[in-house]
């Protein structure tokens, strides 16, 4: 009897500990939901920052706001890591139906690319283009390497050299290795087949042109293909280009009809409701509900315009 009310007043002391811990995590977290139609009342924070809270949106920013780490400079190709030089093959691959943003004239792609600083550059001249836009501190990369990146993430311990190869033409178009059936169900052109392999294919043409043991030498290798930035063409000719899939134009569609119908396709995106006009979020009360999204629900993802969603990733893999 002894031990059972033991146990008994130690578990009310725990029950005790435990709901106290979660008031206080309620004071921490900040404002507590307000009911619809209540006003949201600021609550003083329990803990303030030990350093002083000014930023600025980096979308906002420009390259004379950019303050380097006092005492460093990873961008010097003089300096070495102290640990390891990590070796990395950058392959170029272009398609039948889509070369390099940077060869065409400025503004003449879809997406309003290239720019006049990195436009015009002939096909054969690619490889060094990238190479030294990567490894070499110039104007158009404002001084900054992706070896200055591992050098300052690491402390000086790591680096990165790349040496690039290409450009490689795919057996496939653009659209049949960026669709792809498990993320975009409905959206490969009938009579097309999707869901190529960038990987398999460019390394099967990198391979047969320097050699296994050429390929061998590099720690990884980091395909680099012509199009545009898979997440950003998404977001940009997606929701916040046009108000619904319904509304996508034929210009924006696929070549010929896609089983799925219509000029839109899905992605990875959760379906949800489109940020502030601001562009930045803000901890207040909930809206008033029912709130639809702007563009529908799907069981898998949102979706974007055929003509961004055919973009492909820039997959990193060994050797």
């Amino acid at each position: 009897m002894f031990l059972r009310l033991r146990r008994v007043r130690r578990l009310r002391r725990l029950t005790v500990v435990t709901l106290l811990l979660g008031v206080l995590a309620g004071l921490v977290a900040g404002p507590a939901r307000a009911l619809p139609g209540a006003t949201a009342t600021a609550r003083p924070a329990l803990v303030q920052p030990i350093d002083p809270q000014h930023w600025r949106n980096p979308d906002d920013m420009t390259w004379a706001e950019y303050r380097a780490v006092p005492g460093t400079d990873w961008a010097d190709p003089g300096r070495k890591p102290t640990q390891r030089m990590f070796k990395g093959a950058l392959v170029l691959l272009d398609y039948p139906d889509e070369e390099f943003s940077v060869s065409k004239p400025p503004g003449a792609g879809r997406f309003g690319n290239p720019l006049p600083a990195a436009s015009g550059i002939p096909r054969e001249r690619l490889p060094a283009f990238y190479q030294d836009f990567l490894n070499k501190p110039g104007t158009l990369n404002h001084g900054h390497t992706i070896n200055e990146y591992w050098m300052e993430d690491s402390g000086g311990r790591v680096g990165v050299d790349l040496t690039a190869f290409g450009v490689y033409r795919m057996p496939w178009k653009s659209y049949q290795y960026g669709i792809e059936p498990g993320m975009n169900p409905g959206a490969c052109p009938l009579g097309d087949t999707c869901g190529k392999d960038i990987r398999a294919d460019g390394k099967r043409a990198w391979v047969a042109d320097v050699g296994d043991d050429r390929a061998g030498q590099f720690d990884f290798v980091f395909y680099l293909t012509a199009g545009v930035d898979e997440s950003s063409a998404w977001q940009e000719f997606g929701q916040m280009k046009f108000a619904s899939p319904q509304d996508v134009p034929a210009a924006w569609g696929p070549p010929s009809p896609i089983a799925g119908g219509g000029n839109a396709a899905r992605t990875r995106y959760v379906p949800g409701r489109r940020p502030p006009a601001s562009g930045r979020t803000r901890r207040t009360a909930p809206p008033p509900r029912p709130r639809a999204p702007a563009w529908p629900p799907s069981p898998m993802n949102s979706a974007t315009s055929w003509a961004s969603a055919t973009t492909t990733t820039t997959p990193t893999a060994p050797p």
